[in-house]
């Protein structure tokens, strides 16, 4: 089990971190936590000053790890301005930084920027919340596969070395989207799924 919780938008500041993490371990009942993350580089309530209110978040996420009670931290939607605007006034770079990523929005731009401060990728949406399976040309290779829409996508994903967070409820699709490890897709075919276009970004705005 690798343990990940999301300090929620509201509650960014110095010491309504430290005050969200008790809460979130309490609630969990653990000790500790593999990774936390800032969920949202400009939340509502912080419009006008969200970069003083994410340099307090993250000193206060610096502080739960350099006390052990969480053993990696990071960032969530974050575009590169908002990392360099963080790492301003901060001492620890952020480890992961967890975004959208499917065909047709492959942010390559900001993964090649985290990726140089050594950031790990973590990808959500996988399946662009259903959207990958209305695509003819990825049914089409499933089909060449023998796989899922969905098992095509998400190694897709995880040969870009991304990794992949696929959400389900089902224990039929759960098993399925775990049987991604006995093929490989072809040079081709992965420079193909590169260049959809149709499935589109959530519209989600960092900013």
């Amino acid at each position: 089990l690798f343990l990940t919780s999301k300090l929620r938008n509201p509650e960014h500041g110095y010491y309504s971190t430290l005050k969200a993490f008790e809460k979130t371990i309490n609630e969990m009942k653990v000790d500790y936590l593999d990774l936390y993350l800032i969920h949202w580089p400009v939340p509502v309530d912080f419009k006008d000053n969200y970069i003083e209110k994410n340099i307090e978040t993250w000193k206060a996420f610096e502080k739960l790890y350099k006390e052990n009670k969480v053993r990696s931290i990071g960032i969530s939607n974050f575009m590169p301005h908002h990392i360099d605007e963080l790492m301003s006034e901060t001492e620890i770079k952020p480890m992961v930084n967890q975004i959208e990523f499917h065909p047709s929005f492959m942010q390559t731009d900001l993964i090649n920027y985290c990726r140089k401060l050594g950031m790990v990728i973590e990808g959500y949406s996988p399946l662009a919340n259903g959207r990958v399976f209305k695509v003819q040309e990825l049914n089409a290779i499933a089909e060449k596969y023998d796989k899922t829409v969905a098992q095509i996508c998400i190694r897709w994903a995880l040969q870009h070395d991304i990794v992949t967070l696929t959400k389900s409820v089902t224990p039929e699709r759960i098993k399925s989207n775990l049987q991604v490890f006995d093929f490989e897709i072809s040079d081709d075919d992965m420079n193909f799924i590169n260049s959809i276009t149709t499935c589109e970004g959530s519209g989600n705005d960092p900013e």
